[in-house]
């Protein structure tokens, strides 16, 4: 790294000297080349795998952000460890940190979107933040990698009887349930599409018809989507 460092000496001292740009960016080039060699030269996916051992006990004794740290810590020594994002996810979960949680479950998945553990968590905050068709949508993407996964079949069981039993579940009023769901991009979108506005009109004017499109893989996820974040109603 010492060529690195007589560079950033020559230029501070250049710029110093000379308030010209160019050795301005020539210094943060040179800084954000020696930053990425040594988290490089930091990597070593054994020591990895140690923090992680190291934050998981932490995390059965109940002390969530030290398992952090340590998970914060092995990620820096294998920025591709998955198994690390799903227990760091798991970790912020019970802080209650959903948001935060999530993009580690996201990032996870981005590198391995077979990893059900991580669909499980997704499902699950979902459901906590009374997201009912992102949770089951999560637990579905699961169980189609692992069918018979207990934790993915009983979280979505778990979802079916929330939407079941709509506002009774937890205390939420139907309307306070709309209006969350109607404040969700993803909702907005499918209520805005030509094609569910045809499809709800069919079911009260013509239910055959409906019943027909259904059939349609959009058509019913579309709907399921819709009964579970409770815009509709089907008796």
């Amino acid at each position: 790294m010492k060529q690195y460092d007589d560079s950033i000496a020559y230029y501070k001292k250049a710029m110093m000297e000379h308030n010209d740009y160019s050795f301005k960016e020539a210094l943060r080039k040179v800084e954000k080349k020696k930053k990425e060699e040594e988290d490089l030269a930091y990597i070593d996916p054994d020591k990895s795998e140690e923090h992680r051992e190291a934050g998981n006990l932490l995390f059965k004794e109940g002390d969530f952000p030290s398992a952090i740290k340590e998970y914060d810590e092995g990620l820096k020594r294998d920025p591709n460890n998955v198994k690390i994002f799903s227990n760091r996810a798991a970790a912020y979960i019970k802080l209650m940190e959903f948001p935060t949680a999530m993009k580690d479950i996201t990032k996870g998945l981005e590198l391995d979107p077979n990893f059900v553990k991580l669909w499980t968590r997704k499902g699950n905050i979902h459901f906590m933040m009374k997201e009912y068709h992102k949770a089951l949508e999560a637990y579905d993407k699961g169980l189609k990698i692992e069918p018979e996964n207990k934790e993915l079949i009983e979280g979505k069981q778990k979802v079916m009887m929330a939407i079941t039993m709509g506002a009774r579940a937890d205390g939420e009023s139907d309307q306070e349930r709309l209006a969350r769901a109607m404040a969700d991009p993803e909702i907005q979108v499918l209520i805005k599409d030509y094609r569910i506005q045809q499809l709800l009109k069919e079911m009260q004017e013509n239910p055959l018809s409906a019943q027909e499109k259904l059939k349609d893989s959009f058509y019913a996820d579309a709907l399921n989507k819709l009964v579970a974040a409770g815009v509709i109603k089907i008796k």
